[in-house]
């Protein structure tokens, strides 16, 4: 399966229901789980490079003496008994 994830500063007045599933998406933060400890190592806002999208793009650096809070969401790669493709998905709840 694939993690992903998202951070935000903890002042930022950003809520929990300001971070859907494609908020979190957009940060391109993740990490594959394949059977070992998979880690996502995060070192600014967003993991994108501004001159690639038409949007804007958050990619301040993560500082060290700031607090944030991290989102995340998650889908299985299962198959099922016949090998095809059946994918679990994290519910959307915060």
């Amino acid at each position: 399966g694939t993690a992903y994830c998202r951070v935000t500063r903890s002042d930022s007045g950003q809520v929990a229901d300001d971070f859907r599933i494609n908020n979190i998406l957009t940060a391109s933060w993740a990490a594959v789980f394949s059977g070992s400890t998979a880690t996502i190592d995060i070192w600014q806002i967003e993991n994108v490079d501004p001159l690639f999208t038409i949007r804007e793009d958050d990619v301040s650096p993560i500082a060290e003496s700031i607090q944030y809070d991290v989102y995340c969401w998650a889908k299985d790669s299962a198959v099922n008994t016949y090998g095809y493709e059946r994918p679990n998905y994290m519910l959307e709840d915060y």
